[in-house]
C-alpha cells in the first residue's frame, strides 16, 4: 500500500523535517517538565531526615535504569505499529501485543525493585537507610508496571503521529506528582506525612492516573483495544527488537556510573563539577531522544515501502532538526558558563572548573545527540541488535579506560574519553545504518 493512502493530507503536504520537529516538540517539553517534577520530589525529601533522602536516592539509583530499560524496550514496538496507521484491523493486534510486552517488561523490572532491601543489605547500605526504605520498593515496583503500560500507549500514539496526545498523560502525572508529593511527604493539617513512603505513594498514584489517561487517549483514537490472547510468535518478533534496546539503555547507565566513580576518585571538586556537567548533558540528550522517537514513524513507513532514498534523507532531516535545540542550549552553556554553574553550586572553584569544561561538554553532548539519530533509524529498520553491539564494544572500552584516563589527566581526560567514545559510536552507527538501509532496497524484478 503506498504511503499516501495511510497518511492525512496535512502529513502529505508537510516536509519530513517539519513532521519530525512538530512531533518532537511536545515530547521534549514533557521530558523537561518530568525533570522539574522529580527535582521537586527530591527537594521535599531534602527537608526530611538525611536517611530518608538517602533511601530514596538509593532506590532511585536502581529504579532509574530499570525504568530507562523498560522505556527503551517499548520504543521497539513503534516500527511495528507505524506502517498500519489508518488500518484498524491490522493495528489492533499489534497494539495488544505491545500491551502484553509492556506487562512482561514491567513485571520483570518490578521484580528487580522488590529485592532492593536484600541488595541494600548485600552491598552494605547503612542500617538507618535500609530501615527508611519501608514500602518504597513495593510502591516503586507497582509504579514501574504502570509506567510500562503507559509507555506502551505512548509509543503507540507516537507511532500513529499523535505525539501531542502523549502530553495529556504526562502532564496529568507531573501535576499530580508535584501536588501530592509535598502533602504525602510532610503532611498537611491533621493529615500526617509519610516521608519517603509518602513520596513513593505520590509517584505511584500519579503513574496510575497517567496510565489511565494514556489508555483513554489511545482508545479515543483507535476505539476499544482490549488485551486479546497473547500471540507468542508475534510477541517474539517484537521482543527481538525491544530487548536489545533495553540492553542498550542498561549499558549506557552502567558506563555512566563508572564515569561517576572515576570522577570521584580524582577529588571532591571534580566530583561536584562532573555531577553538574552530567546534569546539563540531559538537556541536550532529552532533545535528541524526542527527535529520535519522532523520526521512527515516518521512517518506518518508508521502510515498509522499500524507499531507501527517503529513509536516508529522513536521517539527515533529523540531524537538521536536532542541531537547532542543541545549538541553542550548548551555545548558552558556552557563553554563560559561570552563571549556569552558579545555579547548581555556590563554590567558586566548582563554578570555575565547570565553566572551563563547557567546550568539552558541548562537543560530547552534540555528538551524543547525533548518535541518537542513526540509533532510532536502526530501530525503524528493526536492527536494534546492531546498536547494542556497538554500545557493548565502545562503551565497554570506555568503561575500561575511564579510571586510567581520570587518574592520568583528571576531569579533562575523562571527558575527552567520553567524547571520543561518542565520536566512535556516531561513526559505527552511521555505517551500520547505511549498510542495513541498503538491504531494505526493493529487489529488482
Amino acid at each position: 500500500m503506498p504511503l499516501e493512502t495511510t497518511t492525512s493530507n496535512a502529513v502529505k503536504q508537510a516536509p519530513v523535517w517539519w513532521r519530525i520537529a512538530t512531533a518532537a516538540a511536545p515530547l521534549y517539553i514533557l521530558m523537561l517538565v518530568d525533570l522539574v517534577a522529580m527535582t521537586i520530589v527530591l527537594a521535599g525529601l531534602g527537608t526530611q531526615a538525611t536517611a530518608s533522602l538517602a533511601a530514596f536516592t538509593f532506590a532511585s539509583s536502581v529504579q532509574a535504569p530499570a525504568s530507562a530499560a523498560v522505556a527503551g524496550a517499548l520504543r521497539g514496538v513503534m516500527p511495528f505499529i507505524a506502517p498500519y496507521k489508518g488500518d484498524r484491523e491490522k493495528v489492533i493486534p499489534v497494539l495488544r501485543d505491545g500491551r502484553w510486552l509492556a506487562l512482561g517488561f514491567g513485571l520483570a523490572g518490578g521484580a528487580v525493585l522488590l529485592v532492593l532491601p536484600l541488595l541494600a543489605l548485600a552491598i552494605g547500605v547503612p542500617a538507618d537507610v535500609r530501615q527508611e526504605l519501608g514500602f518504597l520498593p513495593l510502591l516503586m515496583a507497582l509504579g514501574l508496571i504502570f509506567q510500562a503500560i503507559k509507555q506502551s500507549a505512548g509509543s503507540a500514539l507516537i507511532a500513529l503521529d499523535r505525539s501531542g496526545d502523549v502530553m495529556w498523560p504526562g502532564m496529568v502525572e507531573t501535576v499530580l506528582a508535584i501536588v501530592l508529593s509535598p502533602v504525602m511527604i510532610h503532611g498537611i493539617g491533621a493529615i500526617p506525612g509519610y516521608g519517603v513512603n509518602g513520596a513513593g505513594a505520590a509517584l505511584l498514584i500519579a503513574s496510575g492516573f497517567g496510565t489511565v489517561v494514556a489508555d483513554w487517549r489511545l482508545r479515543r483514537l483507535q476505539g476499544p483495544i482490549g488485551w486479546g490472547t497473547p500471540r507468542p510468535r508475534d510477541l517474539w518478533a517484537l521482543a527481538r527488537v525491544s530487548i536489545p534496546l533495553a540492553g542498550t539503555a542498561l549499558t549506557k547507565f552502567g558506563t555512566l556510573s563508572i564515569l561517576a566513580v572515576a570522577a570521584a576518585r580524582i577529588g571532591t571538586l571534580e566530583t561536584a563539577a562532573h555531577g553538574v556537567l552530567a546534569y546539563l548533558v540531559n538537556l541536550v540528550k532529552y532533545a535528541a531522544t524526542a527527535v529520535g522517537q519522532a523520526t521512527v514513524p515516518t521512517m518506518s513507513r518508508f521502510v515498509r515501502d522499500h524507499d531507501t532514498k527517503s529513509v536516508r534523507k529522513t536521517v539527515w532531516d533529523a540531524f537538521t532538526v536536532i542541531t537547532v535545540p542543541s545549538a541553542v542550549v550548548l551555545g548558552g552553556f558556552l557563553f554563560l558558563g559561570s552563571p549556569v554553574a552558579g545555579l547548581f553550586t555556590d563554590d567558586p572553584a566548582v563554578q570555575a572548573l565547570t565553566a572551563g569544561m563547557m567546550p568539552l561538554l558541548a562537543l560530547s553532548a552534540l555528538v551524543e545527540a547525533f548518535v541518537a539519530v542513526p540509533g532510532f533509524a536502526l530501530t525503524a529498520l528493526r536492527k536494534t541488535s546492531v546498536t547494542l553491539k556497538s554500545y557493548l564494544v565502545i562503551y565497554g572500552m570506555l568503561s575500561l579506560a575511564a579510571v586510567p584516563a581520570a587518574t592520568a589527566f583528571g576531569l579533562t581526560g575523562l571527558w575527552v574519553a567520553l567524547s571520543s567514545a561518542n565520536v566512535a559510536l556516531l561513526g559505527t552507527q552511521m555505517l551500520a545504518f547505511y549498510r542495513n538501509s541498503a538491504k531494505n532496497a526493493p529487489v529488482p524484478s
